[in-house]
């Protein structure tokens, strides 16, 4: 950090002394501890965290629009709450960060009008819809020591970093900034942080394919969020857990979890998260076969996608609804836009998906040129982002269309690829598909004249 000199280092050795004495019954959390600094040299600095945090036009008017209706009679306040429950808190918690950024830097009189607002909100909240998670959190950041305030400042300036690393898809290094998170936020009894640095593992674990662990840590992670009143995050979580199901085809139980948080968004009155578990929803029951209800999901998602989020996605699996009935022109403008979305976006997980579903599609034309350049450039994408479980998936794709051009011997050597990756990844789905098709090749081998089969 530019102002990082001595009285920065002082200041992190007085926050570990606070937390080192607050875990010296855990030689674990002692260790933690005592490794404390290394842990919090993320490279961001104060000023890009509070522009991450800062609000824009639409928090402004959000907080216009809260201040008028609190001269409204109690009865409409509420309803009013109620409806934009989701987005005030959210802003309610940003600005709550800003106030501990602030006061751990030592710019108090600005935090003092932020946490004014926040406990304003929090008031509210807790008077007219009965949730507590800012009232508690505005409590617990006003109670801090100034030495702990200036360890919750660093910590705060962790979470951004890891955030960041996230968005740019780096994420080994995100997982480790934010495991490093989980026990100084338990430590200092923080009712937020604890909870989010429990997801962004989560998510980080997602962005990686590593659905056993986001199935062990999703339901503890939704039990955490309840028990502190984030309600939000524990929908968000089982929208995640049912996201990594479908992935790993328990199509049952990743329903389950997208209606949960379905149910618990509409208690919410929580708009987005409603709109988030519908396409949750569309994508596992088009996985199940059930077009007509994907169809109806994604279409009560779209009403419900004011800020036209998700556009790749839904243009993604519109493209595959098309294909899956017959309709290649659609799906395949669907599945271009959707490519070019995603790979401007920087999005290049997503982008090598499409370009896999293109090249099934190409397959189904004839055009097994066209199939087998989208599906190498699929295979290019998940080989830089190294997801061992996609790159066995595109190397069947490969194998398939080697076969369908009657290229038996690269068909063979591309099973073999996937074979060994779906060993690495433990994923016996793709291992039964495989060797399914590698009996088909042989088939086909079988019925060459001889002198071709050499």
């Amino acid at each position: 950090m530019k102002d990082g000199g001595p009285k920065f280092l002082l200041a992190l050795v007085l926050g570990v002394l606070l937390l080192a004495s607050a875990c010296s019954d855990s030689n674990e959390q002692a260790t933690l501890m005592r490794d404390f600094p290394a842990r919090l040299t993320a490279p961001y600095e104060l000023a890009p965290a509070l522009r991450e945090l800062a609000m824009d036009r639409a928090d402004s008017l959000l907080l216009q629009n809260w201040r008028t209706q609190r001269s409204t009679p109690p009865d409409s306040l509420s309803s009013w709450l109620k409806k934009n429950y989701w987005p005030l808190q959210t802003l309610g918690l940003r600005l709550a960060e800003q106030a501990i950024l602030l006061q751990g830097f030592d710019q108090t009189q600005t935090a003092q009008a932020q946490l004014d607002t926040v406990r304003l909100i929090a008031t509210d909240f807790a008077r007219r819809i009965e949730d507590r998670l800012l009232l508690s959190f505005s409590t617990f950041i006003t109670q801090l020591s100034d030495t702990a305030k200036l360890t919750r400042a660093n910590l705060s300036l962790q979470r951004l970093f890891a955030r960041s690393l996230l968005r740019q898809s780096k994420s080994v290094e995100a997982l480790r900034a934010f495991q490093s998170l989980r026990a100084p936020a338990s430590a200092l009894g923080d009712p937020v942080l604890e909870v989010q640095a429990a997801q962004g593992v989560l998510d980080a674990w997602a962005q990686q394919d590593r659905y056993d662990q986001v199935d062990s840590l999703g339901n503890a992670l939704v039990q955490l969020a309840q028990a502190r009143g984030y309600h939000w995050a524990a929908a968000q979580t089982l929208n995640i857990m049912a996201d990594a199901y479908r992935a790993r085809d328990r199509d049952a139980l990743a329903l389950q979890c997208a209606q949960q948080a379905f149910a618990l968004a509409q208690r919410l009155a929580d708009r987005r998260t409603m709109r988030d578990s519908h396409f949750y929803r569309a994508r596992i029951l088009y996985r199940m076969d059930r077009l007509r209800e994907a169809e109806a999901a994604l279409e009560a998602m779209k009403r419900l996608n004011e800020e036209n989020d998700f556009l790749p996605d839904v243009l993604l699996l519109e493209g595959q609804m098309h294909h899956e009935q017959g309709e290649y022109g659609l799906a395949q403008t669907d599945l271009e836009q959707a490519a070019g979305l995603f790979e401007r976006d920087g999005d290049h997980a997503n982008a090598a998906i499409v370009y896999s579903s293109l090249s099934l599609l190409h397959v189904e034309t004839g055009d097994y040129q066209r199939a087998l350049a989208d599906e190498r450039k699929a295979y290019a994408w998940h080989a830089r982002e190294k997801s061992v479980s996609r790159m066995a998936r595109s190397q069947m794709n490969l194998g398939f269309i080697f076969a369908k051009r009657d290229s038996l011997a690269q068909a063979q050597t591309a099973y073999r690829t996937a074979l060994a990756f779906f060993r690495a990844s433990g994923e016996l789905r793709g291992i039964v598909e495989t060797k399914l098709l590698q009996g088909e090749l042989s088939r086909q081998h079988e019925q060459l004249p001889e002198a071709e089969r050499q």
